[in-house]
């Protein structure tokens, strides 16, 4: 899977997670992304949508509190344990 082709729907995750004040609402924004992604037209596997989840996690942790970005999602978050069965 080349996450290139994601970018738009990454961006997307990141500007709704952005509009989320707590983590909790981050992590039900991520949660419901996670469904839509299941689904068709997208049919992703499980270690793919993970895949996808944690790029946005990344952007997250990359930006600068001094760029006026938020940090948004914390390294406590676990994706599915479908990640752990393809390695």
């Amino acid at each position: 899977m080349k996450l290139q082709q994601w970018e738009a729907t990454i961006q997307q995750m990141v500007e709704e997670c952005n509009l989320e004040s707590k983590d909790s609402g981050k992590y039900k924004v991520l949660t419901a992304w996670r469904a839509k992604l299941a689904l068709a037209p997208h049919n992703l596997q499980p270690f793919q949508i993970d895949e996808i989840v944690r790029k946005v996690r990344e952007k997250f942790m990359n930006v600068s509190p001094q760029s006026g970005g938020n940090v948004v999602m914390r390294p406590h978050f676990v994706p599915s344990s479908s990640a752990a069965v393809q390695q």
